[in-house]
């Protein structure tokens, strides 16, 4: 019987160890953090997150946002468990991570109805010499707006390039330009 009590407690502080080891107290939620990219769409990182919440397991979710290298600066320490990008790991980056492609959506173009209604007869055609309000090239959303500008011979005229997606809407709600956003 004192051999049976002793196993117990070894078995018990050992499974409170690999709790400890996992970041996890006794009685406290598993803590996941993740990085989001200032440039993914915080809608879709809550629609891929929000299953998290409802999990079996009581999961305390730690949501950091940082430019994506720094992100992966951050998981190379193991600050991160996780991180939501809009574009892969480039190959010059030193970290050994792995890409997963989470899905694809369409783009669609965006602006003031005064702006609309004058494109939209011959659109996407309209769109040369209109202003165009651009993500910044360090996301692949402007990196892929640009191609497909040059791909349809199209020549907007760019009249500004936003890191931050609810300042360039707020310039496109004034009638500044034309947006492209995910769908």
């Amino acid at each position: 019987m004192m051999v049976y009590g002793h196993s117990e407690r070894i078995f018990s502080a050992g499974g409170e160890l690999m709790d400890a080891v996992s970041g996890r107290t006794h009685g406290m939620p598993l803590r996941f953090t993740v990085g989001i990219a200032d440039v993914f769409p915080k809608m879709l990182a809550q629609r891929i997150l929000a299953p998290l919440l409802d999990a079996e397991q009581e999961i305390l979710l730690v949501c950091r946002e940082n430019q994506p290298d720094r992100l992966l600066a951050e998981l190379a320490l193991h600050n991160l468990d996780v991180v939501l990008s809009d574009a892969p790991v480039p190959p010059t980056v030193s970290v050994k991570a792995y890409n997963h492609v989470l899905g694809e959506c369409d783009v669609t173009f965006f602006a003031a109805k005064s702006l609309a209604t004058r494109l939209a007869k011959g659109f996407p055609r309209s769109l040369s010499g209109a202003p165009l309000l651009m993500p910044t090239d360090n996301t692949m959303l402007g990196r892929s707006i640009e191609q497909w500008l040059v791909d349809n011979e199209l020549k907007p005229r760019i009249v500004g390039h936003f890191e931050d997606s609810a300042l360039l809407k707020t310039f496109a709600a004034a009638g500044s330009g034309v947006f492209a956003a995910p769908r």
